[in-house]
């Protein structure tokens, strides 16, 4: 039925007869690779059209849709629209054109101004010549939409998703060689489905929705500088495997923060809010195939085709990495690849599936170590030392394939957990095809607080609970349980509602004057606006915060802080807190409206005196006896 009603829609487009309307122009992918425009004296001049084309996301074979998107003038419509890049200094006159007949556009990122009087009106037909002055470097972006949603209704709803691309502006000399990607979302009005399902949003870097976005391909030990360009409006926390990768500066429409040296930090994950930029650099670890995508596991799935009512031939692939689709890159990195020769410490991971409850949206999954036959969520921490080889068999006690990825470990490739894409040229990592095992082979080269979670079919495996907690201890140190606190935020059982530590309302105990490492995750499945807050009788408590997706912060940003953070999802942090009273604390995690989630009840205690116990325990043993 939708797909009538997108035909029609498409048909009343064109008109009532083929020759009223030419056919509407192919709309290109733009790698962002080719600056458009006129540089000419100091000024670019560039002339833009916004208008209709028809658009192939997927495969040239696959269907298409039609959309509205930005043109330079004498070229194609291009998705993102054209790179826009200058230097420093230069007078940037753009001249924007509705070629639209029924809508008004507005325009925002062309003017240079702040907030709303940046934004410009365009009537159909309407031309404005629009004048900006680069006056500082950086990662910037332009976007229009076809009308101002009233409040209250999804601004990414609508057919122009599409209309925004990235803004450049470089510094003097010599210019740092990157890659531009620009992500992009489009919801589908007429084939409008509930959250989650599938279909309802596409999802896209540089125009191309995976498995059809570009494979990049880079050599071992590579400086690689990446511009990630958000001008969706929605959150997006970009995740790169098997390596750690340093954030540069971060943006948006008209303004960009470069960090100094000791400003940066580094992470696996970092979030990308709605109309925001950001500069990233990475040096590869190991070669091997690796990806870069969200982490948000609604914006990884496949889509239905744009054709008939039928699942997106993605999603039915026997192909693993088909199972994926929207803002995923794949990178591949050429040279040798090492293996650890020492002995290895074995461990034993098995995947179980329980049966449902009535109420349920996906059965319950559970990551079991030593065939506990106990269903645990989230799994038992996983605890290693830095540098320590392990290695790991996972055994598939479920009647569905399944995969692990080792989120935040810097490992080779083909043990990362991306069944059919990780690896290289000559051998990819299987699928733990059901009552089948794999083993993984890992030497953690930095102490710190990571995750493991199954990497395949999502919405159903993590958000049925397979997700864990992976701690590297620096060596020569042991696990102290007394003062340590895992604290994961995820789904267990629903994927309606997020747990702490897999129940609804846990209960943790400390002492006073103790102090805790509190180990914060957040492993959910749709939550990249997840703040975390600790207090006491409503009154914001203080922690020290020591470590980021299991980096030790450097000393100008490890410091003592109010107890709030924003973790999104695919993030770890670490704060030290030490409770000063008895009593009773509140752990809280809210949405980005502030809106309660879950809480976890903290109950301090005071700590008992030194020859207190002895003393106890002498009198129960004397008891004992009598």
């Amino acid at each position: 039925m939708a797909h009538l009603l997108r035909m029609l829609g498409l048909l009343v487009f064109l008109g009532s007869t083929l020759g009223e309307r030419a056919p509407l122009q192919r709309i290109t992918d733009n790698d962002n690779r080719t600056p458009a425009g006129t540089l000419h004296d100091g000024v670019l001049t560039l002339h833009l059209q916004v208008t209709h084309g028809m658009w192939y996301p997927d495969a040239d074979t696959d269907p298409g849709t039609d959309a509205i998107a930005f043109a330079e003038e004498g070229h194609a419509p291009s998705i993102p629209g054209p790179l826009i890049r200058v230097p420093v200094g230069t007078e940037v006159r753009t001249t924007v054109h509705n070629a639209l007949a029924d809508s008004d556009i507005v325009v925002i990122g062309l003017t240079g101004k702040r907030g709303m009087a940046d934004t410009v009106r365009l009537r159909p037909g309407e031309t404005r010549e629009l004048i900006t002055h680069a006056t500082a470097a950086g990662t910037f972006l332009y976007r229009a939409v076809t009308s101002i949603r009233p409040r209250g209704v999804d601004p990414r709803v609508g057919d122009d998703g599409m209309l925004g691309g990235a803004f450049l502006v470089d510094p003097p000399g010599r210019v740092v060689p990157d890659r531009i990607f620009v992500l992009m979302q489009w919801i589908d009005t007429l084939r409008l489905k509930p959250r989650g399902a599938e279909g309802d949003e596409l999802l896209t870097i540089n125009g191309r929705s995976w498995p059809n976005t570009e494979r990049l391909q880079y050599s071992l030990g590579d400086t690689i500088r990446w511009r990630i360009v958000n001008v969706s409006f929605d959150t997006h926390p970009m995740h790169l495997h098997g390596a750690f990768f340093t954030v540069l500066s971060h943006g948006g429409v008209n303004a960009d923060t470069i960090y100094s040296v000791a400003d940066r930090h580094e992470g696996v994950t970092e979030r990308m809010a709605p109309l925001t930029t950001m500069t990233m650099q990475w040096v590869p670890p190991h070669a091997g195939n690796w990806l870069f995508h969200c982490h948000l596991n609604f914006h990884i799935m496949g889509h239905p085709s744009l054709g008939p009512d039928t699942a997106y031939a993605g999603m039915s692939s026997s192909m693993p990495e088909h199972r994926m689709g929207g803002l995923v890159l794949g990178v591949i990195v050429h040279g040798p690849v090492a293996a650890d020769p020492r002995p290895h410490r074995h461990l034993r991971l098995v995947v179980e599936q329980y049966d449902s409850v009535p109420g349920e949206l996906t059965p319950p999954f559970s990551f079991e170590r030593d065939n506990a036959r106990r269903m645990t969520i989230p799994g038992a921490p996983i605890i290693v030392t830095q540098n320590e080889p392990i290695a790991i068999t996972i055994v598939n006690h479920t009647p569905d394939g399944t995969s692990v990825h080792w989120h935040g470990l810097e490992i080779e490739s083909y043990d990362d957990g991306v069944a059919g894409f990780d690896g290289d040229a000559h051998r990819t990592a299987p699928l733990i095809q059901p009552h089948d095992s794999f083993t993984v082979q890992l030497t953690p080269p930095r102490a710190g607080t990571f995750i493991y979670h199954s990497h395949y079919d999502d919405i159903r495996q993590q958000g049925g609970g397979l997700y864990g907690a992976f701690i590297v201890l620096p060596p020569g140190t042991r696990w102290d349980a007394q003062h340590e606190r895992v604290i994961i935020f995820g789904e267990a059982r629903d994927t309606s509602a997020i747990k702490i530590n897999g129940v609804d309302h846990p209960t943790i105990a400390m002492q006073r004057g103790a102090t805790y490492r509190l180990r914060l995750i957040n492993i959910t499945l749709d939550r990249a606006n997840l703040h975390v807050s600790l207090t006491r009788n409503d009154t914001l408590m203080r922690w020290h915060l020591v470590a980021h997706d299991g980096a030790d912060l450097p000393a100008r940003q490890a410091r003592q802080m109010p107890a709030t953070l924003l973790v999104t999802i695919g993030q770890t942090d670490d704060a030290m807190f030490t409770p000063d009273r008895a009593g009773t604390y509140a752990l809280e995690a809210r949405d980005g409206k502030g809106d309660l989630l879950r809480s976890a009840t903290i109950v301090v205690t005071e700590r008992a005196r030194a020859g207190a116990g002895a003393r106890r325990l002498h009198g129960s043993r004397r008891r004992s006896r009598a």
